[in-house]
């Protein structure tokens, strides 16, 4: 198969991880090209030192804001490329409106990321998304039960297809003992106990209320530190959370070895407002660190109170609080190598990049089916 994946960029974040492990994984037995829409020289392009030599990378070099030329541009590259399959992420699927009417041939497909009712914003996107998804010009991918529930809520019906997120395994790096060393660094004591939050500076990610939580807990001397990894913290946006937050909260910035982290730290922390599938719920069980987040989006499908980690009863402070809290009587409750399995088992990139293989297949034999009828 001749596969396009289109994604605004190649940043810090899950979505573009995942958009990277899977076209790298595709590209093993397929022709795969991604396209990335902003211009990669203004530092749009995080990732892309870990792209596989097999997937041809492209950036389309598109300026933020709605420009019909754009639109345009890419009919006409697709249509040039002629793919089987183009493969669209986030908001990129409104690039996609257009080729998905005339280009019959080629099968269109839209992973939806998060909420569907928050990821399509405003009446307008919802409205054109209904439409697409409805008339079967652009094939809905959803990536956890919760997903799929808030497809079916919010645009009343369901043809969406559900497959789980999935993960390249997280490597130490070379660096892993020098983190290992920055780490004990920070500690207070050699005991204390490493907690771990990795996304970008996000009003979506309940970050004040994350900082505020462990503040309350620093102060009340549980021997635990809190690292946050991710960009955007350094923003003027971010300037009163980075005060707000006392001593053993330590923002360290984006790293292109966030794997060590994982693998030396004791704890996850997702306070979130709301959530898809979190890639990096996937990476901490991978690495054997166990997660602790607020019960939204499709964490509540793969979080389990107690044996994959711990949940909250809701996204209130006290909640929370109280979570973390239960994760500290007794840390070693919950199995690290029994995390690692649960990953292998069920959020790998390969077993992940199949379901979309047979997915994507599926959709091809129902496009050639119509045309032969034509």
């Amino acid at each position: 198969m001749k596969i396009i994946q289109i994604i605004f960029t190649l940043n810090q974040g899950g979505a573009e991880r995942f958009v990277l492990d899977l076209s790298n994984e595709l590209a093993q037995k397929h022709d795969v090209h991604l396209f990335i829409v902003r211009n990669e020289e203004e530092k749009n392009d995080f990732f892309k030192n870990e792209l596989d030599d097999k997937v041809k990378y492209r950036s389309l070099g598109f300026q933020y804001g709605f420009k019909p030329f754009d639109h345009l541009k890419i009919y006409k590259l697709i249509k040039e490329e002629n793919p089987d399959v183009v493969h669209c992420h986030m908001n990129t699927i409104l690039l996609v409106l257009l080729p998905s009417i005339f280009l019959k041939e080629i099968k269109f497909f839209h992973t939806v990321h998060n909420d569907a009712k928050k990821e399509a914003k405003n009446l307008l996107f919802s409205g054109l998304r209904k439409f697409f998804y409805q008339k079967s010009l652009i094939h809905p991918i959803t990536i956890s039960q919760e997903s799929k529930d808030s497809f079916l809520r919010f645009y009343g019906f369901d043809n969406s297809t559900l497959i789980y997120n999935g993960r390249k395994f997280p490597e130490k790096t070379g660096n892993f003992l020098k983190v290992k060393s920055e780490i004990e660094s920070l500690k207070e004591a050699p005991t204390d106990l490493v907690f771990l939050h990795v996304a970008r500076f996000n009003e979506q990610k309940n970050q004040f209320m994350l900082i505020r939580v462990f503040n309350q807990l620093i102060r009340e001397n549980n021997g635990i530190i809190l690292l946050i990894v991710g960009m955007g913290f350094d923003f003027e946006e971010a300037e009163e959370l980075v005060a707000t937050a006392g001593k053993g909260i330590y923002f360290l910035g984006e790293k292109t070895n966030v794997a060590d982290y994982y693998h030396s730290a004791d704890a996850f922390c997702l306070s979130s407002h709301f959530e898809g599938m979190p890639i990096s719920i996937i990476e901490a069980f991978a690495c054997g660190c166990v997660p602790i987040c607020t019960p939204v989006g499709g964490i509540t499908n793969v979080v389990k109170n107690g044996t994959t980690g711990f949940l909250s009863k809701d996204t209130s402070e006290a909640s929370y609080y109280l979570s973390v809290k239960e994760f500290l009587k007794n840390p070693d409750s919950i199995d690290r190598n029994g995390l690692k399995v649960y990953f292998e088992k069920n959020f790998s990139i390969k077993k992940c990049a199949e379901l979309y293989e047979k997915t994507f297949q599926k959709g091809m034999k129902k496009t050639t089916k119509l045309l032969e009828s034509v």
